[in-house]
């Protein structure tokens, strides 16, 4: 196999982690600043946009044959990462996003509407320059198509992991340069030594990509749309902010006067007593839990036999065996110690939150995931049932519901399986 071959097999490989690592993270990314369920449209700009690839290489590859083909890889992978970055300001600084609350409804969803077309369509033309090298170089070498297809389809799956890698370690927007710093990168690799000024104009793209790295949250900013909770946080009360391969995640100040009793979901308009100090934390800017700042104070937790969460310790046994699914900022397991459980155990599904309750709050939550009678889990809930051999006598499951895409990125939907006749026979 000649040494040209083996050059353009690393090639693809590199190209295509960064396409299918771009894939994935921008569904983290658009599950941020849209609403979860338009992760999809990830795919479906994807899809069109391989699509135009192929028919541009169709219509066409005749011109192209008068370039050699390292020349047409090279100018392609540095289109593709420029346009990435392109994309991603224009996602970012959207001409029509509203920050207007006090619009109609019918305006607010026009402009929601156009910025959510904008945003896709600004991922075509990457897309559309990812797909043609890939759709080229199969066509131009249809004697070692096999070893490049096989190539392609190992850069694709180390392109998902590497994804999970950049979002846990990095968060989506920097994940996304890196992304696209790799796909001007692997065009340098293959036009060095041949092309020196097309492989510098290209590692100097690169550079200068990587240069923003430090200062993506600045240049990039994320606006949440109206209607998610993120709107109403200022800035200087979000405490902590951190991405991983499931989830954007922000702890932040809460403050009574914004809202009575936000986060403290079902307390009834009849309790009048003190609220108590307490962090939001958000999930993607939707999915909202509470972590209670701990006090001895007298009267403190009253405000609990006002919370729906709390009728069924009046009908359950005392001291429960209990198991908490979900317990996201430690609220149930409080009300769980308060009320004499003996022994509970809390599955949490987000490392950002179970960390943040474990480590970083743990002195402001009272070591609420600590205490010793409870065993906390970083887990999946249906999975830690399927596994464990307790039996319990109460089971709680407070609004599990993030609303969230996956991690996979492929299914950008996460379905729910908690509220199945199957897990509640198990």
């Amino acid at each position: 196999m000649k040494k040209g071959t083996i050059t353009y097999a690393l090639f693809i490989l590199l190209f295509s982690m960064g396409v299918l690592a771009s894939e994935i993270i921008l569904t983290r990314i658009f599950s941020v600043i849209f609403w979860y369920h338009f992760g999809f449209l990830i795919l479906s700009s994807a899809m069109l946009g391989f699509g135009i690839g192929g028919v541009l290489i169709r219509l066409y590859g005749v011109k192209l044959e008068r370039y050699t083909q390292p020349h047409i890889m090279v100018t392609a992978s540095l289109l593709s990462g420029l346009a990435l970055v392109t994309a991603l300001v224009i996602i970012t600084h959207n001409p029509f996003y509203s920050s207007d609350p006090g619009q109609s409804p019918g305006t607010m969803a026009l402009y929601m509407g156009l910025e959510i077309f904008t945003g896709a369509m600004a991922l075509v033309f990457p897309f559309t320059m990812m797909g043609a090298v890939i759709i080229h170089i199969l066509q131009r070498n249809k004697e070692h198509v096999a070893f490049y297809y096989a190539a392609n389809l190992a850069g694709s799956g180390l392109g998902c992991l590497w994804a999970l890698f950049l979002l846990d370690n990095g968060g989506g927007l920097t994940g996304l340069l890196s992304v696209a710093a790799l796909l001007i990168a692997s065009g340098a690799l293959l036009a060095w030594p041949d092309l020196k000024k097309l492989a510098g104009i290209s590692m100097i793209a690169s550079l200068v990509i990587v240069l923003l790295l430090p200062y993506a949250n600045l240049i990039f900013p994320l606006k949440s749309p109206q209607g998610k909770p993120a709107t109403r946080i200022r800035d200087d009360r979000i405490k902590l902010s951190e991405w991983t391969s499931l989830s954007k995640v922000d702890f932040f100040e809460e403050t009574n006067a914004d809202d009575h009793g936000f986060g403290l979901w079902g307390l009834s308009s009849e309790f009048k007593g003190n609220l108590p100090e307490r962090m939001g934390i958000l999930i993607d800017y939707w999915a909202y839990t509470t972590m209670l700042r701990h006090k001895d104070t007298p009267g403190y937790y009253d405000f609990m036999d006002d919370l729906p969460m709390n009728a069924m310790y009046s009908i359950t046994k005392d001291n429960p065996n209990m198991l908490i699914i979900g317990s996201g900022g430690g609220m149930d397991i409080r009300s769980g110690l308060i009320h004499g459980a003996r022994h509970i155990d809390a599955v949490e599904i987000n490392p950002s939150i179970f960390k943040g309750l474990t480590r970083t709050f743990a002195d402001y939550s009272g070591g609420v995931y600590q205490d010793p009678r409870v065993n906390a889990h970083l887990a999946e809930g249906r999975r830690f049932l399927e596994s464990s051999r307790d039996h319990y006598d109460l089971i709680q499951l407070s609004g599990v519901d993030t609303c969230s895409s996956t991690q996979a990125g492929a299914f950008a939907l996460s379905e729910n399986f908690l509220y199945t006749r199957e897990a509640f026979n198990q």
